[in-house]
C-alpha cells in the first residue's frame, strides 16, 4: 500500500488523488521538483543533493530523496525519489565557464533505495543527448524540453514479461529494476528508447522486431557514437555509466561494425531495403550507420532532411532514405569521406560511396596514404582529381597507415554541378 501525502493524509485520500486527480498531482509534482531553467547562483540556496559533471558534455544532477508522492500518468503509480538530469550551458566569453543549466531528464524512481540506478540512467541519457548535440546539431525534438522517465518495480500488466521499456511521446519507462540485467542491456535499453523520442521521422511498418527501427538504430548509433569519442580520448572510460570499454567494444564488433562493412563490401542493395522483417531492419540500420560514418554525422542529418514518403501519408520507409541520400548528395559540393569506423584490420580497404557525376579536386587527410578509383567510370589524374562520368554508386580503394585512423579522410570539393 503505497505511503500518504502527508503524515496526516490517510492511503485513501492519496488513491483518489492518483486515481481521480492525477493531472493535479502532476502538476504539483512539477511543483515539488527543482525549476526547469537554474542559474548557477541558485544552486546554493537548493536542498537537492547536487553532483556536477565535467567532460565533453557537462552538466549537472540534482537528487530529491522521499518527496511527496509522484504518479506517472500511464500506469499511475507512485515514484518517491528522483533524480533531475541538466544540460549546461557556458558564457561565449573568455574562459568559457558554465552560467546556467537547463533540465532534459527526469528520472523517477519507487524509492530512495533506486536512487544510484536513476543517476546512471540519467547520466547515459546526458551523454547521449550530448552526442545528438554534437553529431546532428538538435536538442529534443518538437516542444519537449524536458523527459520523464520512470523505472518501475515490475513489468505492467498486459506486457510481455521480457518487456525492458517503451517511449510514449516524451515519457520513457524502464520495466522491472530489480531484474537480473547484464550492464550492455541496461545501456542498450537506454539507447533503445531514447531512439525512439529523439530520431524522428524514421523508417516504419516493420513487422519485426518492433514497427519502427528508431530504437534499434538508436541503441546501435548512440553506443557507436560513445564508443567514438571513448577511442579518440574526448570522453574518459570513468564517465561512461554501466559499462566499462572492453564491454561497449564487444557490443561494436558484434552489432554495429559488420553492419557497416556489409554495405562497404557489397554496396547498397534496394531490395533489401524493401523487406519489412528483422533480416530487412538490420540492413536498414547498417546502410544509417554506414553513411553516418563514411560522409559524417552532419550529412547523414542532411540526408535525414532531404528524405521524404514515396508512398501517400507522411510515414517513412527504408526505401525512401535511398533516395534522400541522394537528394543530398547531390546537392553537396564537399564530401570528407572517413572509412575508419568499419575498416577491417588491412589499411586498404575497398568501399562503395556515392559520388555525383562532376569534377573533383582530391586532397587526402589525416593517416591516408593514397586512394585510386576501382569502377570504370570514375577517372583520376595525379591523385589531386577525380572526374566522376556518371552519378551513382562506384568503389574507391582506400589506403591509411592505420586501418581505425579515425582521422583519415579523403576530400572531395566539387567545381560544378
Amino acid at each position: 500500500m503505497p505511503r500518504t501525502f502527508r503524515s496526516l493524509v490517510g492511503p485513501l485520500f492519496f488513491a483518489l488523488c492518483v486515481g481521480m486527480l492525477l493531472p493535479g498531482l502532476r502538476v504539483q509534482a512539477e511543483d515539488m521538483l527543482p525549476p526547469s531553467e537554474l542559474a548557477v547562483g541558485q544552486l546554493e540556496r537548493l536542498s537537492a543533493e547536487k553532483e556536477t559533471l565535467d567532460g565533453p558534455f557537462p552538466g549537472l544532477l540534482l537528487t530529491v530523496r522521499d518527496h511527496d508522492p509522484i504518479a506517472d500518468s500511464r500506469y499511475r503509480q507512485a515514484y518517491r525519489a528522483t533524480c533531475c538530469a541538466y544540460v549546461a550551458h557556458k558564457s561565449s566569453g573568455a574562459g568559457g565557464g558554465i552560467t546556467a543549466y537547463s533540465r532534459r531528464f527526469v528520472v523517477h524512481v519507487p524509492d530512495a533505495e533506486a536512487l544510484p540506478t536513476a543517476k546512471r540512467v540519467a547520466r547515459l541519457l546526458l551523454l547521449l543527448q550530448g552526442e545528438m548535440q554534437s553529431h546532428l546539431r538538435v536538442d529534443h525534438p518538437g516542444r519537449y524540453q524536458t523527459v520523464s522517465v520512470w523505472i518501475t518495480r515490475r513489468v505492467e500488466r498486459g506486457l510481455s514479461p521480457d518487456t525492458g521499456g517503451e517511449q510514449f511521446k516524451d515519457q520513457i519507462y524502464l520495466y522491472d529494476i530489480f531484474a537480473p540485467r547484464r550492464p550492455i542491456e541496461w545501456a542498450r535499453e537506454v539507447a533503445h528508447e531514447y531512439g525512439h523520442f529523439a530520431l524522428v521521422p524514421g523508417p516504419i511498418g516493420f513487422t519485426a522486431p518492433e514497427d519502427d527501427a528508431n530504437g534499434v538504430l538508436g541503441e546501435r548509433l548512440f553506443l557507436k557514437w560513445l564508443w567514438a569519442d571513448l577511442h579518440a580520448n574526448r570522453l574518459s572510460a570513468d564517465a561512461l555509466p554501466f559499462l566499462t570499454p572492453d564491454q561497449l567494444d564487444t557490443y561494436i564488433a558484434l552489432q554495429v561494425t559488420p553492419l557497416m562493412r556489409r554495405i562497404a563490401r557489397d554496396g547498397l542493395d534496394n531490395r533489401q531495403l524493401l523487406k519489412r522483417d528483422v533480416e530487412g531492419m538490420d540492413y536498414a540500420i547498417g546502410f544509417f550507420l554506414y553513411l553516418d560514418s563514411l560522409y559524417g554525422s552532419r550529412q547523414f542529418q542532411d540526408i535525414r532532411a532531404c528524405t521524404i514518403p514515396s508512398q501517400s501519408g507522411d510515414f517513412l520507409h527504408s526505401e525512401d532514405f535511398a533516395g534522400g541520400t541522394i537528394r543530398s548528395l547531390t546537392e553537396a559540393l564537399d564530401l570528407t569521406l572517413r572509412p575508419g569506423d568499419f575498416a577491417s584490420e588491412s589499411k586498404s580497404l575497398c568501399t562503395w560511396v556515392y559520388l555525383p557525376k562532376g569534377v573533383y579536386t582530391v586532397t587526402a587527410k589525416g593517416g591516408l596514404q593514397s586512394w585510386e578509383p576501382v569502377s570504370s567510370s570514375l577517372r583520376t589524374k595525379k591523385q589531386t582529381s577525380l572526374a566522376v562520368i556518371t552519378s551513382g554508386w562506384h568503389r574507391l580503394l582506400l589506403t591509411a597507415t592505420n586501418p581505425h585512423d579515425s582521422d583519415a579522410a579523403l576530400h572531395l570539393h566539387r567545381l560544378a554541378k
